[in-house]
């Protein structure tokens, strides 16, 4: 069996059979967590999950596009809306009032203005999502727009009467908590120093406290994984942005039917068209390899500046210049530990054990670890 995307927890838990997999559970010490599914849309390395890339989760080729960040935000959303002129299906929007989700709505009312939008938009949101935007919440939503709680559970047959857009995908384009963590250990200005095999050993030796013959392995992975960047400056900053970008893009693209209190399976013909991560445009993800707009400023205190500053001029205050990045998906769709997998027939699968989806030619045996 193939599978897109999975929880990888079971898996780990079942890995002990397979003496090689000790350096694959070592990973998730790495990465900061055991749920991750990951799969290679570079298509370079194979992990010991049996996964298949679909063409659309493949990196786009370059093709001097010269969009920037915000033409790519408003470029999304009208295509949005010209799939909402097409099957007359209600737009939602779920929205947790952290960077990534108002830079969605802002989108939206930047094109069309707040009276249009609110006859098209609906926001999915709780209290947390309030006190993550309060001037969000205060000046647009709540005067304006038909608010849907997500503190109720909805199922799949609710899901699919909508348009449903996320907020996912933008730490993809930008980087990853990683980041902060190797700032953290190795000092300010250290992710815009070039990439230095001891350094990145020692952090994932030491900060990340992995045994020593895997953290040699993974570093040397990570700065092989580099290689398939068609552009770089060789930063560290580049080498997490990269391995975000690559290995975590399709989980993450489906992450919320892998953990979360939707039950059942979903219609894969509204999962491919109408499910919607906003920021999983071909644009935004040229924008993020290719646009001489800036990323970041070499600190990770400037992450996701980009799209702080798209926000904080649209509500017109500085300070939100000032928000740091904070884990919000969670606050607005109740996630629990499930082993959801979906396979390449779109189908859902709960409970799969490793040996249906284990792959004998992954990237530990065919580097030599056995």
């Amino acid at each position: 069996m193939e599978l897109i995307a999975y929880n990888s927890g079971k898996f780990i838990r079942q890995a002990g059979q397979y003496s090689e997999l000790d350096y694959w559970q070592e990973l998730f010490k790495i990465i900061g967590s055991r749920g991750i599914g990951l799969n290679d849309r570079s298509q370079v390395f194979k992990f010991p999950i049996n996964t298949c890339v679909p063409n659309k989760f493949k990196i786009p080729s370059f093709n001097n596009q010269k969009y920037s960040y915000e033409e790519c935000a408003l470029s999304q959303a009208q295509q949005i809306l010209n799939r909402q002129d097409q099957i007359d299906k209600p737009i939602y929007i779920m929205y947790s009032g952290g960077i990534d989700s108002s830079v969605v709505l802002c989108s939206f009312i930047k094109l069309l203005g707040v009276e249009q939008a609110k006859k098209r938009i609906n926001v999915i949101m709780n209290k947390q999502s309030v006190d993550e935007n309060p001037e969000m919440w205060y000046s647009f939503i709540r005067p304006h727009f038909n608010v849907l709680n997500s503190d109720f559970v909805y199922n799949h047959t609710d899901i699919t009467k909508m348009i449903y857009v996320s907020g996912e995908l933008n730490d993809q384009l930008f980087g990853a908590d990683i980041q902060q963590s190797y700032e953290m250990f190795a000092g300010s200005n250290s992710l815009s120093c070039p990439l230095s095999y001891d350094l990145l050993f020692k952090f994932i030796s030491e900060c990340k406290k992995v045994n020593t013959d895997a953290a040699h392995f993974w570093t040397n992975i990570f700065i092989k994984n580099l290689e398939s960047c068609p552009r770089t400056d060789h930063s560290m900053w580049d080498v997490f942005w990269w391995y975000n970008f690559t290995w975590k893009w399709i989980y993450v693209y489906y992450r919320i039917f892998l953990s979360s209190r939707l039950e059942g399976e979903v219609d894969p013909d509204w999962l491919e068209k109408d499910y919607i991560p906003f920021f999983s445009s071909n644009e935004f993800q040229l924008w993020s390899m290719y646009s001489n707009e800036p990323k970041n400023h070499g600190l990770w205190d400037s992450y996701k500046f980009t799209a702080k500053k798209l926000v904080s001029d649209f509500i017109g205050t500085d300070f939100y210049m000032q928000k740091t990045k904070r884990q919000s998906l969670k606050n607005i769709v109740y996630l629990r530990p499930r082993d959801g997998a979906l396979s390449s027939d779109l189908k859902v699968y709960d409970n799969l054990d490793i040996n249906e989806v284990y792959q004998v030619d992954n990237i530990i045996k065919n580097h030599g670890i056995i």
